[in-house]
């Protein structure tokens, strides 16, 4: 299978071709301060009319002028679906699945959503 075939198939397996993107329209909601990071509790718009809920970690001392790399956690449930993506952001559940809170105090900015 040569790449184009190879990208053709990877396609379909997702359900087709990706949407086209969109303005993320994002919106912070609520923010404060965690143990070593700023939490923030965010909506933006995968698609249009599609808003999708996070939570961003951001480590203390970034900021515009002093950034840090990123990364994408995404939550299971587990059927515990009252607490999903907070407990990777460290605010509810287990703590030894509080990644998304060590990540931040790490350095990382952390963007917490669900996998689905």
């Amino acid at each position: 299978m040569n790449r184009d075939e190879f990208r053709q198939h990877l396609l379909d397996c997702l359900g087709g071709p990706f949407p086209e993107p969109c303005p993320l329209n994002a919106r912070t909601l609520d923010t404060w301060q965690a143990d070593g990071c700023r939490l923030e509790s965010v909506v933006y718009e995968s698609e249009p009319g599609d808003v999708v809920p996070a939570h961003v970690l951001v480590p203390d001392g970034v900021e515009g002028d002093h950034p840090a790399p990123g990364i994408v956690c995404l939550h299971q449930h587990a059927g515990q679906y009252h607490i999903g993506k907070s407990e990777l952001a460290g605010v509810a559940g287990d703590p030894m699945h509080h990644t998304g809170k060590l990540l931040a105090q790490h350095g990382y900015i952390v963007r917490v959503a669900e996998a689905s």
